[in-house]
């Protein structure tokens, strides 16, 4: 049982590794031109959310670039809408990052999947509350009163995967602050490139 366990997984090695091996390394190799993109899609925060997807949309712009560095950039421009509760206010963010493309694999029927990781820059609009809290003479009963949050603006680190499926792209994305207090974001989005 045990050898041929070892002999299926040494075929199941040899059949899918081969290719892989012998790929060409231009898979890699940027584009000469630069190729637009539009995106769109949902959004789910950390410690904010809706149980409807549509709530939490995000539409957004990108780039790709060839520079000096070894693997393409992708420079990527997007706003997002966070619908909350009916007594909470709704959330309005921007984000502009640029982010590495890694495609390990070579284009197969027009499908490749790819590996994006980089850092950003997001900001959340201000936006006014409604409140509850102890009231100051029954503590009991409560109050309701009207907060303000400024606006908040973070850096963060991004990671995650997307499939190229001819001229359109399915990815998702992690957005974590660093070195700044922030949201912490997860981004799936489909578009196209032209």
């Amino acid at each position: 049982m045990r050898i041929r366990r070892t002999l299926t997984a040494l075929a199941t090695t040899t059949l899918f590794g081969l290719p892989l091996a012998a790929a060409p390394l231009g898979a890699q190799a940027a584009d000469t031109t630069r190729r637009w993109s539009l995106f769109g899609g949902g959004v789910a925060t950390q410690g904010y959310g809706s149980s409807n997807p549509l709530d939490n949309a995000e539409l957004g712009l990108g780039v790709d670039l060839r520079t000096a560095f070894p693997l393409p950039l992708r420079a990527s421009l997007a706003f997002g809408h966070l619908q909350r509760q009916v007594s909470a206010p709704d959330l309005k963010y921007g984000t502009l990052s640029v982010d590495a493309i890694a495609r390990p694999v070579p284009r197969i029927f027009g499908i490749q999947p790819y590996f994006i990781g980089g850092l950003g820059l997001a900001t959340r609009a201000a936006y006014s509350g409604l409140g509850r809290r102890p009231s100051a003479t029954d503590p009991f009963s409560l109050e309701s009163y009207i907060f303000r949050e400024s606006r908040t603006t973070w850096t963060f680190v991004e990671g995650g995967m997307g499939l190229d499926i001819g001229r359109a792209f399915v990815q998702f994305k992690t957005q974590v602050p660093v070195a700044s207090t922030g949201d912490r974001r997860t981004p799936i989005s489909v578009g196209f490139r032209f």
